[in-house]
């Protein structure tokens, strides 16, 4: 899980840092609200992976793991039935527009979003 939480740290490096630049060098807000907003979600998902597999002995952290040491091993927990997900790219997409056009409307996504991530991470977390 190293080499994921690598990859959400350098993306959230590279949105702040674009987002700056593209402030100094456009002065316009959508895109820098929308550039930052990756940097943020990135750095979220960094700090969940941190969070969720800090104590793990997952096999791909292994230098000496090979393909097909993990067959059979669970992955994931999938609930296929969920209505959060669909209803997060909703909230999401919501949000992106209310940045751009209208800023309750951004307001209102985000406390939707807030809500159904929550519900979606009580799911998650349901066995």
């Amino acid at each position: 899980m190293r080499t994921a939480r690598d990859v959400f740290v350098n993306s959230a490096i590279f949105g702040v840092v674009v987002g700056v630049v593209y402030w100094f060098a456009s002065h316009h807000l959508g895109g820098t609200i929308l550039l930052t907003l990756m940097g943020a979600g990135t750095a979220f998902a960094a700090g969940m992976t941190y969070a969720a597999e800090r104590n793990a002995q997952l096999l791909a952290d292994r230098n000496d793991a090979r393909p097909g040491d993990g067959a059979g091993t669970e992955v994931a927990i999938v609930t296929a039935s969920s209505i959060w997900p669909p209803l997060a790219a909703l909230a999401a997409f919501g949000l992106i527009c209310g940045v751009m056009f209208a800023p309750i409307v951004a307001v209102a996504a985000s406390a939707l979003l807030l809500i159904v991530l929550w519900r979606l991470v009580l799911e998650s977390d349901r066995r």
